[in-house]
């Protein structure tokens, strides 16, 4: 322990749930009870504190910082504590910006049907649908905003682009069963982290695992689980990652830290979905098939390769490689150019 900060301003921090670091050291916490941001020199001193901006535009809405990350800019982007606007952005003069990437309200037809056919007494009494809100996020050196939503069936992990969009591909990436009582128990994100080779990183909560994928939503890796040896957690709150692709994952309930490095097949998977991404697929190819030595079962793999065959015009080899990795759509796109070479070359005069 180097230092410990309990106040700031003369004012005991009250449940802060957030806190950032920027490159100069400079400490930002969101103290969320007491409803302001507090900016703190590296060695602990008070510089300045956020409030909730002074605009009619926030009437009736209020302020309780939950997770904040600063950008490049300068803007303060802020996830209000039960908020469903998205996130909120603040200036350096405590000005309000807007908000950005709001989360979409599901189609019900049961909700529907209501609006059809219920009286104004019934639709009263019914609570309102609402957009489901963000765990948490972090955002990149471009701009771009990793979040993880909670409480929905897909779409549990977000890519915004600086309009608020999502870009990221649409599925699901938790998962869904029935417990012992017959009730459904579902994925719960809490945490997100992007390394700079782009992997990203997942915390979840209700088993405890951490979540990989790269940037096409493919899953790369899943490993953690409940429990108290080594590896495992009781209580996942927060995950970071840092330049060499380490991760930190805190359990609150212990109340420890613990480090994770990529083993030498990890860096491997990472290595080539790196190189696929930067379209040097021949050398992306040749990693793959180093990863299948290891687990010929591993179906990204199988998927890589089916890729780079299709690119070099070997329809019928992509076609084995994406039936061993289990992709229908790939095998089909393979098979209509195979089919096309084979009508062109057997009856085209």
């Amino acid at each position: 322990v180097i230092n410990v900060f309990t106040d700031a301003n003369g004012k005991t921090f009250n449940s802060p749930r957030g806190v950032y670091a920027d490159k100069d050291g400079d400490i930002y916490i969101a103290d969320t009870e007491n409803r302001r941001i507090v900016h703190l020199s590296p060695d602990g001193g008070f510089v300045e504190e956020f409030i909730k901006p002074d605009t009619a535009l926030l009437e009736g809405y209020g302020f309780e910082p939950k997770k904040i990350f600063i950008d490049k800019t300068g803007y303060i982007y802020i996830l209000n504590q039960s908020n469903y606007q998205g996130f909120m952005m603040i200036d350096a003069d405590n000005q309000f910006r807007g908000y950005i990437g709001s989360t979409r309200v599901e189609f019900s037809l049961q909700q529907k049907l209501i609006r059809l056919f219920a009286t104004k007494e019934q639709k009263d009494k019914i609570a309102k649908s609402l957009a489901k809100p963000y765990s948490n996020f972090y955002i990149d050196t471009d701009g771009i905003i990793y979040a993880t939503t909670i409480t929905t069936y897909k779409n549990e992990i977000v890519k915004l682009n600086s309009i608020g969009v999502n870009i990221y591909k649409t599925k699901v990436y938790g998962f869904y069963y029935l417990d012992e009582n017959k009730d459904v128990i579902s994925s719960n994100f809490v945490d997100i982290a992007v390394g700079r080779n782009g992997i990203i990183s997942v915390l979840e909560s209700n088993l405890g695992r951490i979540h990989q994928y790269d940037q096409e939503g493919n899953c790369l890796a899943i490993f953690g689980g409940k429990g108290y040896e080594k590896g495992k957690f009781t209580g996942p709150s927060s995950i970071a990652v840092n330049s060499d692709g380490m991760l930190y994952v805190l359990d609150k309930e212990r109340g420890i830290i613990q480090v994770f490095e990529p083993t030498r097949f990890m860096k491997m998977v990472h290595n080539a979905v790196k190189l696929y991404e930067d379209g040097k697929y021949e050398q992306a190819k040749n990693i793959w098939e180093q990863v299948l030595k290891i687990d010929s079962n591993y179906e990204l793999a199988h998927r890589a390769i089916g890729k780079a065959m299709v690119k070099q015009e070997q329809y019928l080899l992509a076609m084995d490689e994406y039936k061993k990795g289990r992709d229908p759509k790939g095998y089909s796109k393979a098979f209509i150019k195979q089919r096309f070479l084979f009508i062109y070359h057997n009856f085209v005069m």
